[in-house]
């Protein structure tokens, strides 16, 4: 796991290593490339800032011990920002993270810096509906979880179950029993739904918890009325260590 993965010719070397401070601008940079399933935050939200402030404050700054870097050639090209306690991350979030992110929204709001309806179609989504969507979480069995973006660049090269590896083996280390992840995905059916599907035909494992609620992100910001929902799934670390092993294994993610 902690050997270098080249490309099949040999000339790219993706390696995973711990988050440094200097990491801070990139992984904000690609957190806003590929967010909203790499739609990209622009098409939601114009102001990337306090996008990137949502998204990787609270771990960079209260969890970096958990925030590891994938790299190749030099370049950044994927991070996984983790947390091993979901109390302490809700707690910094309500205490310390929000209300600087919405003084700032406020302001800028206020001072008419936001010029598209789409923004503010994301900012009324994200204040009154978005809580509202999502599924319950027995946290005290799954308190950890983790926020993970990979570049097309550095896809297929292992990159993703790699800096999984990573992170499993800090958890274990410190004892928590189980983990979280959220998926917002067609109501049909996503990548993780079938990618689960096929680890069960495989007799890999199975999530010990699952819950999902229909989500109104697409509807009322995109105006896209194809269903989507936000899924659930918990696990113990044992379990997502045999699921992660097999999309290493067979996807060369």
């Amino acid at each position: 796991m902690g050997n270098s993965t080249g490309n099949s010719r040999g000339k790219s070397k993706l390696t995973i290593r711990h988050y440094r401070e200097e990491d801070r601008p990139a992984v904000r940079e690609i957190c806003c490339r590929t967010a909203f399933r790499n739609r990209g935050c622009d098409l939601f939200f114009e102001d990337r800032e306090l996008f990137a402030d949502y998204w990787t404050n609270y771990y960079l700054e209260y969890e970096p011990g958990l925030c590891f870097i994938a790299e190749m050639d030099g370049k950044i090209v994927g991070y996984l920002l983790g947390s091993a306690d979901y109390k302490h991350f809700e707690r910094a979030m309500k205490k310390k993270i929000l209300p600087a992110i919405f003084l700032k929204v406020l302001g800028r709001a206020l001072t008419f810096r936001y010029r598209r309806k789409i923004t503010y179609r994301y900012l009324r989504w994200g204040i009154f509906e978005s809580w509202r969507e999502m599924p319950p979480i027995p946290f005290e069995r799954f308190p950890a979880h983790y926020h993970s973006n990979i570049l097309r660049e550095g896809a297929f090269q292992h990159g993703f179950s790699r800096l999984l590896l990573r992170y499993l083996d800090e958890l274990e280390k410190r004892g928590v029993p189980g983990m979280h992840g959220i998926v917002l995905e067609p109501a049909d059916g996503g990548w993780m739904t079938k990618l689960l599907a096929k680890a069960r035909d495989r007799q890999i494992g199975k999530e010990e918890f699952f819950a999902e609620r229909p989500t109104s992100l697409f509807r009322i910001v995109l105006k896209d009325s194809a269903p989507m929902v936000n899924r659930v799934y918990g696990c113990s670390i044992e379990t997502y260590r045999k699921f992660v092993s097999y999309v290493n294994t067979y996807y060369r993610l």
